[in-house]
């Protein structure tokens, strides 16, 4: 390999030769990119992967609902056409199969993210956790360029007038005397459960019917 070579190697440009042409990008047997199933799988490629990846996700104890939600979107997103494909039965998949429909570079996760892209941040986030443990299974990870956004916190909710006639009501009934006063303390003075537990007598003035904060 001359200097010519070394510099396009560096370049992240193909050699002019088999692997490719000048100012051709490398493939991925240049890139290392090219990657295989993982070797527990090798023996069992020709097998549906759907139903083995939901015996997967159960035996890694996730709930009915992440299970049907994680289910839900692999089928979503194996079902997504690029150009030049015709559409399949997703059930019948096989492993091998599934390996090449996740690879990260031909555009199918690119369509799928699309997709998603007018949903909640919540549920964006969802979708590619379901995704990115598909890839991990099936021996991919997904590239850095997914962004996750960041799902905004909604503000606390305060109670009505009739709300908070119903919980004094509510507490004013309760067979637990310390009900009442603590309800009470609570909705007056806006304190947090944290702060009131924090209390001592020696921050409580009865006469005054004042209590000192420390730390709110």
């Amino acid at each position: 390999m001359g200097p010519m070579d070394d510099q396009q190697q560096r370049s992240g440009w193909a050699a002019n030769g088999p692997a490719g042409r000048i100012a051709t990008p490398f493939d991925s047997s240049i890139t290392g990119n090219n990657q295989v199933l993982p070797a527990r799988l090798v023996r069992i490629q020709h097998l549906a992967c759907l139903p083995l990846w939901e015996t997967q996700l159960r035996s890694e104890k996730k709930s009915n609902h992440t299970i049907r939600s994680y289910m839900s979107t692999a089928r979503r997103f194996s079902a997504t056409v690029i150009p030049g494909e015709e559409e399949v039965d997703i059930e019948e998949i096989s492993i091998t199969e599934m390996h090449d429909r996740c690879n990260p570079n031909n555009g199918r996760l690119d369509l799928f993210i699309q997709a998603i892209a007018n949903l909640r941040p919540a549920t964006i986030n969802a979708r590619i956790a379901a995704v990115s443990h598909l890839f991990r299974y099936i021996g991919h990870r997904i590239p850095d360029w997914v962004h996750r956004p960041t799902a905004s916190r909604p503000l606390p909710r305060t109670l009505t007038r009739e709300e908070v006639m119903r919980v004094r009501k509510a507490a004013q009934d309760s067979e637990n005397p310390l009900a009442h006063p603590i309800i009470t303390l609570l909705l007056d003075t806006g304190m947090r459960v944290s702060e009131l537990c924090a209390l001592e007598t020696g921050t409580i003035d009865l006469a005054d019917r004042s209590a000192r904060v420390y730390g709110g």
